[in-house]
């Protein structure tokens, strides 16, 4: 582990016009709330989910859980879906399809004030949400999504405490066909008054674990765990931290880093953890910038493709809110003197999503304004970028390979404006037939992906899209479609290719069926050849030597025959 420290007075500041400018907001000003950006009705715009306490009697006192959906709709929100039972406070909130029928979901986890610790799940069913799950909760802790046994199926965790004398476990909601069951913990030696983050740290495409806040014997903590064959195991140990963490990619190397912020267990601290390639990382203290109940959110505000980050909290007993812009030829952060938003002291959150259709990212934020109104204020914030950031395209290669029930799904050549192609996120998109997302729907960091299938299905379907460091997204890659080898097997009496080896030429006898179309894959299910299906013979000089899986599609009935082929 290697620690630095940015002296503050030789800290970088930006002073120019203002960043960003408040807006009018429908939101509801909620007490110790949380929020989650995703696109809730599938319009292709993200919308937001809060939960939180109302003070419905207006005597600065909370006494109603209530948790809310709003859609974004031409620029502004508009109040959707509110939670069964109110939902909860005091914890997390989190939106992801649990089903994969291609519908956001939620769980959320917490208190509610008329039933205890609370821990529901709500599925979407296209016209709303409904509850699917009711159970005791956790307070004081965190929640995270992650697929950690790489089925497909999106799992979570949740941290925190049930009771003052309860163990500090993350306990793991592991998600399967037949819906989530609670297995053995993803970590016994879990946080209160932090996060956690399941998280690729060294590119292996196994998902670890970063972890801040008061463990089982009351010490701050801030840990990093490799993910060793499904385990998770201790690997780095650094100054600890009590608050809010967040991850981001900040030097566009292709390798997560994150920051940290809050209290060491001495005083306030804030600083930020490169990583060096391997999942550790240098630790780099920003000295006077921590925060009490502080948020902390990361993302690229100023649309040059390097994430950046926004903290709010209080310092020496006054409302704090501070932007700091990444340096990338300096591998430092430079603070933001004109933002125009308001100083705003926690509990709340801070979130941020592109409400104008402009490529930039937009402010959401909630807290209390101890210097001016006192009070609980919910506020959106536009962002005054002028820099025009166009969105990514797509990956344009992509390849597969099957290696007994796993599925490796590999891609290249996606690019953007602003961010470097290693700084560059992906969303996979994995079904059964064209367009589906009933196998996989989620967000990858890596450039390259895979499944683990009990069976695999005859045909996959695949393609992926690009995402920025404004969060902005491309299009969709063109499909590409794995075919399984284990359909390679099936025969057939009535087809017959010959010669069989080949050298660069193939026939196919057939009985009366007319063929419509042949398509060849590589042994791994990659699609490299189409042939029309009126040939005397097939040529496949273009081809490298080895086995070949051939799909016949006859004209009678849409039925389709598989064989192996090799080439000599």
């Amino acid at each position: 582990m290697r620690k630095t420290f940015i002296l503050v007075g030789l800290l970088p500041m930006i002073m120019n016009a203002q960043s960003f400018t408040e807006l009018p907001s429908i939101l509801h000003s909620l007490y110790y709330s949380n929020s989650c950006v995703a696109d809730i009705d599938n319009d292709g715009v993200m919308d937001i989910v809060i939960n939180g306490a109302q003070d419905t009697n207006s005597d600065d006192v909370p006494e109603t859980t209530y948790s809310q959906a709003y859609l974004l709709k031409n620029g502004q929100f508009t109040a959707s879906h509110t939670l069964s039972n109110g939902g909860t406070h005091s914890g997390p909130i989190k939106v992801f399809d649990f089903n994969n029928d291609g519908l956001k979901d939620i769980v959320t986890v917490g208190l509610n004030y008329d039933y205890g610790t609370k821990h529901y799940r709500y599925m979407n069913t296209g016209n709303g949400f409904i509850s699917v799950f009711d159970d005791q909760g956790k307070i004081s802790g965190d929640m995270d999504v992650f697929d950690f046994n790489h089925d497909g199926l999106l799992d979570y965790a949740i941290s925190g405490i049930e009771s003052s004398s309860a163990p500090r476990h993350i306990l793991h909601y592991q998600n399967s066909p037949s819906g989530f069951q609670l297995t053995s913990n993803l970590l016994s030696d879990g946080t209160i008054y932090g996060n956690f983050k399941v998280v690729d740290i060294n590119n292996d495409k196994e998902l670890d674990l970063i972890i801040i806040g008061i463990d089982d014997s009351d010490q701050p903590v801030c840990k990093t765990y490799l993910n060793n064959n499904g385990v998770l195991t201790l690997h780095e140990v650094y100054i600890g931290i009590v608050g809010a963490i967040d991850i981001a990619d900040f030097n566009n190397d292709g390798f997560m880093d994150f920051a940290g912020i809050g209290h060491d267990g001495l005083e306030d601290y804030f600083s930020y953890f490169i990583n060096d390639g391997q999942g550790n990382f240098t630790q780099t203290e920003i000295p006077g910038a921590g925060l009490s109940n502080p948020s902390i959110h990361c993302a690229d505000f100023n649309n040059d493709g390097y994430p950046d980050i926004i903290t709010i909290g209080a310092r020496n007993y006054e409302p704090i809110t501070e932007v700091y812009y990444y340096h990338p030829t300096q591998n430092t952060f430079v603070k933001d003197q004109n933002t125009g938003l308001i100083p705003i002291d926690g509990p709340g959150f801070i979130n941020s999503l592109d409400m104008d259709g402009d490529n930039d990212l937009d402010i959401v934020m909630t807290g209390f304004d101890w210097n001016g109104s006192g009070k609980l204020l919910s506020k959106l914030y536009q962002n005054n970028q002028t820099t025009i950031n166009h969105p990514p395209m797509p990956p344009t290669q992509l390849s597969s390979t099957i290696s007994g029930n796993r599925v490796e799904f590999n891609w290249s050549g996606a690019t953007d404006d602003k961010t470097t192609a290693e700084g560059l996120s992906y969303e996979i998109r994995i079904g059964t037939s064209p367009g589906a997302v009933d196998i996989a729907n989620y967000e990858v960091k890596t450039p390259g992906w895979y499944i683990d299938f009990a069976s695999i299905p005859s045909n996959i379907y695949w393609s992926v899209r690009s995402i920025d460091a404004s969060r902005v997204k491309s299009v969709y890659s063109s499909e590409y479609e794995t075919l399984s080898v284990n359909e390679a097997h099936k025969k057939t009496a009535n087809i017959v290719i010959y010669p069989n080896p080949t050298d660069d030429v193939f026939h196919i006898s057939t009985h009366k069926e007319n063929i419509e179309k042949i398509e060849i894959y590589s042994a791994g299910g990659a699609l490299v050849k189409v042939l029309g299906g009126k040939a005397k013979e097939y040529t496949i000089s273009d081809l490298l030597s080895g086995t070949y899986i051939v799909k016949i599609k006859l004209s009678d009935a849409d039925k389709i025959i598989i064989q192996k082929l090799i080439k000599k």
